[in-house]
């Protein structure tokens, strides 16, 4: 699937699975329909043939190429083989499974289970998977994307070496396919994961509403980047997912600065409840954010957020003056009123 370059819109889902398509995945279509490429890449492997048709049904489009590569050579690049007739079929998990069981070593990869969330990304992106181990990471990434805590375990007992990008890769894997703490503490015991990374598992997560995983993956000594908190913040203020958001928030992680933009984001968005989950008692904002949300709540008539705030910290008298000249304009006498008088003191 080529030429597809528009931004993903807001609460946009992926017509496979139905998720969320702004979780931080790697996200592949054409000009009328788009999929996560993790989701695309399990439809190709369970029918595999030289050209794909789109799976929104009663859509004409037939791909050819991924990502810039022929779909035969990235089959043929994960170990599938391609019959003269292939018959298409849709496996059940439970089906997949058992069929891992009883295959051989040598067959776990041949048109059986999806390639792992890392080396799907990885391929549609660079073509070509590439490693000085390759065969290990993937036996790695593969255990976790199918949730095997036994084959999991037992590969990372042999201590061998795996990039920082598998052990990422693998730790995104496991948070989209378990809900389970043991699993994640499991990989990242293994080694550092890069925050981008951690980021990313963690907004996986939130998308299939794994809380063991996410907490695990939040209350972990390794620390995510500033954009994947900003991410996750955001992420469960929209949609919204209060207990993800209430979990962050007791991890630490959260400072004045992006306590700030949060709160800014949750007025804008009029997620007004969210507001005080975000300023709990003896919290305070980054004074540089303190400002535009108090214009804001006084442009919505938020009375009660404006109150909250005064109470804990102090407003510059050009802030207070600011925001009442707002609420006049807006038709809240009241609260225009109030601040008003605070500026008289």
């Amino acid at each position: 699937m080529t030429g597809f370059n528009r931004m993903v819109s807001c609460g946009e889902e992926c017509k496979c699975c139905g998720f969320e398509l702004d979780d931080g995945s790697e996200v592949i279509g054409h000009a009328e329909h788009r999929f996560h490429a993790d989701c695309i890449w399990k439809r190709i492997k369970e029918m595999p043939m030289t050209s794909f048709p789109c799976p929104v049904e009663g859509c004409a489009f037939r791909a050819s190429h991924v990502g810039g590569t022929g779909i035969a050579v990235a089959l043929k690049q994960m170990g599938v083989c391609l019959s003269k007739s292939p018959a298409p079929f849709v496996a059940s998990p439970a089906s997949s499974i058992a069929r891992l069981k009883s295959a051989s070593p040598g067959d776990l990869l041949i048109g059986t289970t999806p390639p792992p969330a890392g080396f799907k990304r990885s391929l549609a992106r660079d073509s070509l998977y590439s490693g000085s181990d390759s065969k290990f990471d993937l036996d790695v990434i593969v255990a976790a994307s199918e949730g095997d805590y036994i084959q999991l375990s037992f590969l990372l007992s042999q201590n061998r070496d795996l990039s920082v990008k598998s052990l990422g890769e693998t730790l995104i894997a496991a948070a989209r396919s378990v809900d389970d703490g043991h699993f994640i503490e499991l990989i990242m015991n293994y080694g550092a994961v890069s925050g981008e990374h951690l980021g990313e598992a963690a907004l996986a997560a939130m998308n299939r509403g794994h809380l063991n995983s996410f907490q695990c993956l939040i209350g972990s000594a390794q620390q995510m980047d500033d954009a994947s908190k900003r991410k996750i913040i955001f992420h469960a203020i929209r949609h919204p997912q209060r207990q993800f958001l209430q979990r962050f928030l007791l991890s630490g992680q959260m400072n004045n600065v992006l306590r700030g933009v949060a709160v800014k984001q949750a007025l804008k968005d009029r997620m007004f409840d969210q507001v005080f989950e975000l300023v709990p008692d003896r919290t305070r904002i980054a004074e540089r954010y303190i400002e535009e949300i108090f214009c804001v709540a006084a442009q919505l008539g938020r009375l009660d957020i404006l109150e909250l705030l005064l109470n804990r910290q102090h407003i510059s008298q050009v802030t207070l003056c600011t925001a009442s000249q707002i609420a006049k304009q807006s038709k809240f006498p009241a609260i225009a009123n109030r601040l008003e008088s605070l500026v008289k003191k």
